[in-house]
C-alpha cells in the first residue's frame, strides 16, 4: 500500500473538526466516557491504538445502542449517527447488536408521527415535505441520507430486497420530483453551497437506494461557477462547505464515467494553490478560508486533510489504467491559453496534495494527543 494510499484511507475517518480525545489508560471511568468522543477519538487515532484498548471502546461503542431505538446514546445524551458508528465498529471487527437508527433523538418528533420504520408512507412523506420546508438543504439532506441508508443496511441484514421498500420507493419519487435546476433539493430562498453541502450527506443513500444521481453534469456545473479563480475557495461560507464542493465534484465525476474531468481537475489544482497559501508553517495550523489571512486554527486544519483527501482520490483515479483512454492528451479540449493535462501533471497534484494532507494529518493527531492527556488528567 503506497503512502498516499495510507493517508487518505485514514483521512475520510477524520471528522472535520478536531474532537476531544477520549481516555485510555486503566484508570478511565467508563461511566464519564461519551459515545461521540470515543467515536472520534477511534476515527482519528484508531491506527495508534493497541488491540485492547480499540476492544474497550468498540465494546463500549457497541452497548450503548438502544435495543428499541437502534441509537448509539450515551448516558451523557450524546449520540452518534447509526450508519457512522455501524462503519467505524465494521471498520475495527466488531458489529451492531441491533437494527440501527434512521433518525435520532433530536429529530425524531417533529411531525405528526415520530420517525422510525414502523411510520406509515403517508407519515413518511409529510417528513420528507417538512424538511424541505423547515431546513435548508443541508440539514435537509443529511437527515434524509441518514434515514436511507441505515434503513436501506437493515433491509440487506435482514434477507430483505431494497427495492421492495416502500420507504425506499418514496425516497425515489421524492428526489425525482423535487430536484431544482441548480442539480440539488434548495428551497428559493436558500443557497447553492447548502445545496452540494446536502448532496454529499445523501451520496451513499443514492446507491443503497438504487437511485442513478438525477443530473449529475449539473451539480458539477453549479459548484464549478462558484469557485474563485484567485482565492481558490467555492464560495466564502467557509466550514465544510469547500470540502464538500470537492467532494460533490469527485463523487459525481468519478461515479458517472469521468464526465467533465478536466475542468473539474484545472478546479482542483487552483484548489491546492489556496491549501498551500492557507498553510501557516510557523504555528503547522491551516488558516480558515476565504482569503489567507486568518488566524491559524485548529478547526482549519482538520477541514485542510479532508479537503486535500478529495484531490489524493480523484488523483489516483484519473492515474487508475481503465482509465488512461478517457484522460488521453488527444481526446482533451482545452480552452484557449490552457495546456493538455497529461499524467505527469496529474502525479503532481497528488504529490503535493499528499503533503498537504501529511501535514493536516500530523498536527490534527498531535492535537488530539494533547487533548487526550488533557481527558485523561481530569479523569483522576
Amino acid at each position: 500500500m503506497t503512502k498516499s494510499v495510507r493517508i487518505v484511507a485514514t483521512l475520510f475517518a477524520i471528522i472535520a473538526v478536531v474532537r476531544t480525545a477520549s481516555a485510555q489508560q486503566p484508570k478511565d471511568d467508563a461511566s464519564q466516557w461519551r459515545v461521540k468522543d470515543l467515536y472520534n477519538y477511534l476515527s482519528a487515532a484508531g491506527e495508534d491504538l493497541s488491540e485492547s484498548d480499540i476492544s474497550r471502546y468498540c465494546s463500549f461503542i457497541r452497548d450503548s445502542q438502544d435495543p428499541m431505538t437502534g441509537s448509539f446514546e450515551d448516558s451523557h445524551g450524546t449520540f452518534v449517527y447509526s450508519v457512522k458508528a455501524d462503519a467505524l465498529l465494521q471498520h475495527f471487527g466488531f458489529k451492531s447488536k441491533y437494527p440501527l437508527a434512521v433518525c435520532e433523538p433530536p429529530y425524531r418528533n417533529e411531525t405528526s408521527e415520530e420517525v422510525s420504520e414502523r411510520m406509515s408512507i403517508a407519515g413518511f412523506r409529510e417528513w420528507l415535505d417538512h424538511l424541505y420546508q423547515k431546513w435548508d438543504a443541508y440539514g435537509a439532506g443529511s437527515l434524509r441520507g441518514h434515514f436511507i441508508m441505515p434503513h436501506c443496511i437493515n433491509l440487506k441484514r435482514a434477507g430483505k430486497p431494497v427495492d421492495d421498500s416502500p420507504y425506499v420507493q418514496e425516497f425515489r419519487r421524492w428526489i425525482l420530483e423535487n430536484q431544482k435546476e441548480n442539480g440539488f433539493w434548495n428551497r428559493p430562498d436558500d443557497s447553492d453551497f447548502n445545496g452540494w453541502n446536502g448532496m454529499m450527506k445523501m451520496d451513499q443513500a443514492f446507491g443503497a437506494a438504487h437511485l442513478p444521481l438525477p443530473h449529475p453534469e449539473v451539480m458539477i456545473a453549479t459548484v464549478l461557477k462558484h469557485q474563485d479563480l484567485t482565492l481558490g475557495t467555492f464560495t466564502s461560507a467557509g466550514g465544510c462547505t469547500n470540502h464538500n464542493a470537492l467532494h460533490t465534484l469527485r463523487h459525481c465525476s468519478k461515479n458517472y464515467g469521468l464526465i467533465m474531468w478536466e475542468p473539474i481537475f484545472r478546479a482542483m489544482e487552483q484548489h491546492a494553490k489556496h491549501l498551500e497559501k492557507r498553510y501557516d508553517p510557523e504555528s503547522g495550523l491551516f488558516r480558515t478560508p476565504p482569503g489567507f489571512d486568518q488566524p491559524p486554527n485548529v478547526f482549519a486544519t482538520s477541514i485542510a486533510a479532508s479537503e486535500a483527501g478529495n484531490l489524493i482520490d480523484y488523483c489516483h483515479y484519473l492515474l487508475d489504467p481503465k482509465n488512461t483512454p478517457i484522460i488521453a492528451v488527444e481526446k482533451q479540449h482545452p480552452a484557449q491559453g490552457q495546456q493538455p493535462i497529461t499524467r505527469d501533471r496529474i502525479r503532481s497534484l497528488l504529490v503535493r496534495a499528499t503533503g498537504l494532507a501529511t501535514l493536516s494529518h500530523d498536527k490534527t493527531k498531535e492535537i488530539e494527543k494533547a487533548k487526550h492527556a488533557e481527558r485523561n488528567n481530569n479523569m483522576k
